[in-house]
């Protein structure tokens, strides 16, 4: 079957081998079963095709000249990580030493030779079933975390949850024409303590500054959020721009330290019918924008 006859979005099977004949019956077999087939001839050269071409599953010999098979399968598995594709190690040796460094090289299963093609065939077709359920849990798992509306390090609730709570005081604000004040805040040098500190002290930081926010809440209605990575947000209902500037002021002191500062921007309105929530949210983070560097504060008029 000729590859520009193949479908586009079928499977891309990456065959690594020294054997020329046996790449060749490999790839015949697999095109056969509508798969698209690249091939390469040693485990250096299979190395880089995977990490290039990011095939759906490789097929690799074990025994090969300047990379072999359990090399390259290490490689793969350190480079690409939970991305690494299935890996098929054919190989002459059947060994009990053998198949164990193929799985502990990371190789998904392990066929030995001579190959049998109807049980290649299968174990192929098996293995990708597997991956594509595994890909669909993934996204299923993806999917399930837009709804959760707590962060997994500070406690807070996160992006969704700030988007619901804002959404719910714009119009209870818009009704009840009282002021709104909303402050974005950006942790400054947040990855230069992480890469100094270590990602467990990077956390337990946040959680300090997330704990700072709680304690200037000054009402059951004011609300803290981790609105993005290095960012946290503060609603504040009917709170005037000056006292929005005050608690944004006190926040911005208690977080100094050496090496970490916060810059903060804000505004407060009254939601009209003229003014979307859009663009309110849009003003604050130009503001925040402009506040950006070293321990800077804007409100927005």
């Amino acid at each position: 079957m000729n590859k520009s006859n193949l479908e586009q979005n079928s499977p891309l099977i990456l065959v690594v081998d020294d054997d020329r004949t046996l790449r060749m019956v490999m790839r015949l077999a697999m095109e056969n079963e509508g798969y698209r087939v690249v091939e390469r001839s040693n485990g250096k050269e299979g190395l880089a095709a995977c990490c290039d071409l990011r095939p759906d599953m490789v097929l690799i010999d074990g025994m090969m000249p300047e990379m072999d098979g359990f090399t390259c399968c290490r490689e793969l598995i350190n480079i690409l990580g939970h991305e690494c594709p299935p890996i098929l190690m054919i190989t002459v040796l059947d060994d009990q030493e053998s198949v164990d460094r193929a799985f502990a090289a990371g190789a998904t299963d392990y066929l030995t030779k001579p190959i049998h093609l109807p049980v290649l065939r299968q174990r192929v077709k098996r293995m990708l079933a597997t991956e594509k359920e595994l890909a669909q849990l993934k996204q299923q798992k993806k999917e399930l975390e837009r709804f959760v509306t707590i962060d997994s390090v500070t406690g807070l609730p996160n992006r969704r949850g700030f988007e619901e709570y804002l959404h719910r005081e714009w119009l209870r604000g818009l009704e009840a024409q009282t002021p709104l004040s909303l402050i974005i805040s950006n942790v400054n040098n947040f990855q230069e303590y992480q890469a100094q500190y270590g990602i467990k002290a990077g956390d337990e930081y946040l959680k300090q500054i997330a704990n700072i926010f709680r304690e200037n809440c000054h009402s059951f209605a004011d609300f803290v959020a981790r609105y993005e990575e290095e960012k946290f947000a503060m609603i504040l209902p009917n709170t005037s721009e000056d006292s929005a500037v005050l608690v944004a002021k006190n926040i911005q002191n208690q977080v100094k330290n050496q090496v970490i500062s916060l810059s903060l921007g804000g505004a407060t309105v009254i939601p009209n019918s003229q003014l979307a929530q859009e663009i309110f949210l849009e003003k604050v983070s130009a503001a925040l924008f402009q506040a950006q560097g070293n321990n800077n504060l804007v409100f927005a008029n």
